[in-house]
Formats: structure tokens, C-alpha cells, sequence
């Protein structure tokens, strides 16, 4: 993601620059919950984790940051977690592998 790969670069956050959508700058909760190139992903993983369709819409996106990361699931049975987990990576991969295919392009 941008904002890693501009910090290595010596840029400021300010100029770590979504280069895939062109919107404010790229990270993790952009990529996760907001970005629209994911749009069809999200919905997906939402329905896997059996979540409502507006579940990356709200105030709640830290604790949202937080179950999808998987600090929030020490109350859910390992077999759980782990399928859970499993879907979570799912997404980010599908994700960066859409992400370096537009760059590439």
C-alpha cells in the first residue's frame, strides 16, 4: 500500500497518494472498508461473515477495523476465528492482486 511504500520513499503522509483510485491517501482501513475498486469484494466478505450489507458503513469503523483484524474474536470458538480469519485474507489478496493489476496496466 501507499502509505508504506511512500514512508520508504520519504514522502509525507500528505503525499502517499491513492495511486489506483485517486483519492486522499492509500491505507488499511481505505483499502478495507471505503475504497470502491473493493466494493464488489467487501460485499462478499460481508455475506461470509454473515454481517449486514452496510457493515463498513458507520461509526464504528475502529471496532470494525478491529474484528475484521481479529483482536475482537478472542470470544469466538477457534473454529470460528479461524474460518473468519480465513475470509479476512481472502479479501486482502484478491484486493492487491486487483491493486498491482491496475498498476500494471
Amino acid at each position: 500500500m501507499r502509505i508504506e511504500m511512500g514512508k520508504r520513499e520519504g514522502l509525507k503522509r500528505s503525499e502517499r497518494m491513492r495511486e489506483v483510485c485517486g483519492e486522499d491517501v492509500e491505507y488499511e482501513q481505505h483499502v478495507m472498508l471505503d475504497c470502491v475498486l473493493y466494493d464488489d469484494l467487501r460485499r462478499k466478505l460481508g455475506e461470509k461473515l454473515g454481517w449486514s450489507s452496510e457493515w463498513n458503513r458507520g461509526e464504528n469503523r475502529d471496532k470494525v477495523m478491529c474484528k475484521l483484524l481479529g483482536s475482537d474474536l478472542y470470544s469466538v470458538k477457534d473454529e470460528v476465528k479461524n474460518e473468519n480469519q480465513e475470509y479476512v485474507m481472502k479479501f486482502m489478496k484478491e484486493s492487491m492482486t486487483r491493486r498491482r493489476r491496475i498498476l500494471a496496466r
